[in-house]
């Protein structure tokens, strides 16, 4: 695991265990988000979260949507910017990076730590009912939910690249996320890997198919083969708290898990299976894998399992575990520092001293 910059380390401390008063930081999770002040660069709005409804238009999922772009400091409309997209976890808000995460890495770009980029964050949470009790996570997925894969790469793509002065070079655009982002950062990444030089996964699902050597989704000692079966619903894929997560939960209605050919299903979207099935090549893409050893969805073992698949087919990656986190937003923040060298290293930075 890298070190990340120490002075990177000290400002996402502060965020961290002082509320980030210090730099306009703060931890909560859930709740709507107010766009920050005082920042060196540029946040535009393109929600409905702040006032007027400025929500852009989805061909693929047939609604508004919201969306949130940094501009850094010194941008220049007649220059091509770097590109990071930030796809966020879980029924996590659109506005919570921009709130929590946007004035650190403006700091750090201002002075000098961090690569300038335009940072592009946009919602892939589900607007329709529950089902089952809960609201299905769209993984940024094609599925019945929505286009949301599309939506990404096709609608916000399209956007973002008519919008503002972006970079053609396929290195200079970065895919990131957390928990449900950071799978979809790597499955996206390696499916348009033309378009993308790198992605980035804080804990995501890497590997839908995982199963350890009692055929479980939980234990850490992987059996080597990927899973077949998906005929138990009920099988536990995650423990809150002593609660178990379900597969069904995850699962449906992605995908319909009485099919008799789910699991080709599943390993069409599975970034573990994708490195094979797409013949993915070294350079075609590069990686940051990090997660927590408690991880309670096990995407732990996943990562290592995925990062060590990588490094034998030859792809450049990178792999960091906390070694006391869980699936939680305090281990993403703790993780966040490895993956910003990670991205002033592919983009050639040399933070001032």
């Amino acid at each position: 695991m890298r070190i990340g910059n120490p002075r990177v380390m000290f400002l996402v401390a502060l965020a961290m265990f002082f509320g980030g008063s210090a730099i306009g930081v703060s931890l909560p999770f859930w709740g709507k988000a107010r766009v920050p002040l005082n920042l060196n660069g540029e946040l535009l709005d393109f929600s409905n979260e702040n006032g007027p409804d400025r929500r852009i238009w989805s061909p693929a999922l047939g609604e508004k949507r919201s969306l949130y772009v940094y501009l850094p400091p010194g941008y220049d409309p007649e220059k091509p910017h770097k590109v990071l997209f930030w796809l966020h976890a879980y029924l996590q808000d659109v506005g919570w990076f921009p709130k929590n995460v946007i004035p650190m890495i403006d700091k750090l770009i201002q002075e000098g730590l961090l690569a300038p980029m335009v940072i592009v964050m946009p919602d892939a949470n589900l607007t329709r009912k529950k089902t089952l009790g809960f609201t299905p996570a769209t993984q940024y997925m094609d599925s019945e939910l929505g286009q949301f894969e599309t939506l990404i790469m096709t609608d916000i793509w399209d956007f973002i690249h008519s919008s503002f002065s972006l970079s053609e070079n396929r290195h200079d655009h970065i895919l990131a996320g957390a928990s449900m982002g950071g799978g979809a950062a790597v499955r996206i990444g390696i499916r348009y890997r033309d378009r993308v030089g790198a992605a980035i996964s804080a804990f995501g699902p890497l590997d839908l198919r995982y199963q350890d050597h009692m055929g479980r989704f939980l234990g850490n000692k992987p059996r080597g083969e990927p899973r077949t079966e998906f005929n138990r619903p009920h099988l536990p894929i995650a423990r809150f708290a002593g609660i178990p997560i379900r597969l069904r939960q995850f699962a449906h209605p992605l995908f319909n898990l009485s099919d008799p050919d789910v699991a080709q299903q599943i390993a069409a979207q599975n970034p573990q299976d994708m490195l094979t099935d797409l013949d993915v090549k070294p350079g075609e893409i590069d990686l940051y894998i990090s997660y927590g050893r408690f991880d309670e969805y096990n995407f732990d073992a996943q990562g290592r399992a995925f990062a060590q698949l990588a490094r034998d087919r030859g792809l450049y990656v990178e792999e960091a575990e906390d070694r006391w986190g869980h699936h939680t937003v305090r281990t993403a923040m703790r993780l966040l520092p490895g993956s910003l060298d990670f991205i002033n290293r592919q983009w050639g930075w040399i933070p001032t001293p």
